[in-house]
């Protein structure tokens, strides 16, 4: 366990089991024996009352000592940081009740089918585009000098914030629909996308709906971000 928690490219360890096993000693006992390896040692977050994602927030402002909440500051904080977050017994009674406005999805099947597609070869700069869970330009970041990650979501992007090392991390975010603006004059050696999924007018939740016509998102996509391709690049 301890050499998971050290290992540099080791980002998350996540231990699953049925309830009573003793998922929270362990945890608690190797955040013990590796915290000396943090520059600023371990956090314990006990998360089992937080059923939406700003309980969360408020939960892991509380633990860390900081006078607000919002994503952006917890993302500055972990960023400018070398610590090992325990986070415990995250659970919600509702498994629909954190889906919101601000709701990102965790990595899912088509997630996986995208990261096997995806040419895997060195790179300078690469672009995930409606980054959501991240998993894209996490992935791209073994390969790449630097990763722009991209999404309409502020918390995709203050997630993808932590979740990157500092020196391979660079996010913006803007609509799908105003690409390839945000990155114009940047060129990439390679781009990913996972869009929104659903082809409807809906626009429910940012993870799933785009807004527009039938699967007018993806179209944009293809017509715009050839744009910012360097002539020896990968396609999305």
């Amino acid at each position: 366990m301890r050499g998971l928690l050290v290992e540099p490219d080791c980002r998350l360890v996540t231990l699953t089991g049925t309830g009573g096993i003793g998922k929270t000693r362990l945890a608690l006992e190797a955040a013990r024996t590796a915290a000396s390896d943090f520059e600023h040692g371990a956090v314990f977050v006990a998360l089992e009352h937080a059923r939406t994602a700003e309980q969360v927030e408020s939960e892991l402002a509380t633990a860390l000592g900081l006078d607000a909440q919002p994503a952006e500051t917890l993302a500055e904080h972990f960023a400018e940081s070398n610590l090992l977050l325990v986070l415990d017994n995250l659970a919600s009674d509702d498994p629909q009740g954190s889906i919101g406005e601000t709701y990102v999805p965790d990595v899912s099947r088509s997630s996986a089918t995208l990261a096997a597609l995806t040419i895997r070869r060195p790179v300078e700069r690469a672009l995930d585009v409606g980054t959501g869970n991240g998993i894209q330009a996490i992935l791209a970041s073994r390969h790449a000098g630097a990763v722009v990650a991209t999404d309409v979501s502020e918390r995709a992007a203050c997630v993808r914030g932590v979740q990157l090392r500092p020196e391979r991390r660079r996010e913006r975010r803007a609509p799908a629909r105003e690409l390839p603006e945000p990155v114009a004059g940047d060129r990439f050696g390679l781009l990913v996308s996972n869009p929104p999924f659903a082809i409807s007018p809906e626009n429910d939740f940012v993870f799933r709906d785009s807004g527009l016509g039938r699967d007018r998102v993806s179209e944009e996509l293809v017509l715009a971000l050839p744009s910012v391709l360097a002539p020896d690049g990968s396609p999305p």
